[in-house]
């Protein structure tokens, strides 16, 4: 619901699939992280770009998560998520 809110809140198309494209990027980054890849459901868990930070909520672990997003350039989306110890 997060997730749907956090694309939908933008008002031009471009704007959205630039949203979803990013979400799903950084729920990829989370899946390959933890080792899971799709094995874990994307349903299972959200990840939220809000004002300068990113909100991941899940119940696989309790490890916290850093997410990072390097400029990929243009039309396209970077993220990598770390694990912290």
């Amino acid at each position: 619901e997060a997730e749907c809110s956090a694309i939908f809140a933008d008002e031009t198309e471009e704007a959205r699939q630039a949203m979803f494209f990013r979400i799903w990027t950084l729920k990829e980054s989370f899946l390959k992280c933890i080792g899971l890849g799709l094995a874990l459901p994307m349903n299972t868990f959200s990840v939220v770009p809000e004002e300068g930070r990113i909100t991941l909520r899940q119940s696989y672990d309790d490890g916290r998560y850093v997410f990072l997003e390097p400029d990929a350039g243009v039309g396209y989306a970077c993220a990598c998520c770390i694990r912290e110890h």
